[in-house]
């Protein structure tokens, strides 16, 4: 899911921003509670950085105020990744 959003913003623009389709909310909303229900509150900690840079398509950047680019967004998905695995193995 991360792939698809971060291809998305990569590759929009202010004039033709990326936005997520309903179903793409639906799916992300419902593997969030999966996290919550499953890991600490570590991994929920670090989804949730992760989490605050996924909104309304600001022509590739990310965040609520299009403050972040996408190499934020690829080392919050990667900490992210890191604490479930290290509460996994």
């Amino acid at each position: 899911m991360t792939a698809e959003f971060l291809h998305g913003q990569i590759n929009s623009t202010q004039a033709n921003p990326y936005v997520p389709a309903p179903q793409w909310f639906i799916a992300f909303n419902a593997n969030e509670a999966t996290i919550r229900a499953t890991f600490s509150g570590a991994g929920d900690e670090a989804f949730q950085a992760l989490r605050g840079l996924i909104g309304p398509g600001q022509g590739g950047t990310f965040g609520p105020q299009g403050q972040y680019g996408v190499h934020d967004f690829i080392e919050r998905r990667d900490r992210a990744l890191t604490q479930f695995y290290s509460e996994v193995y």
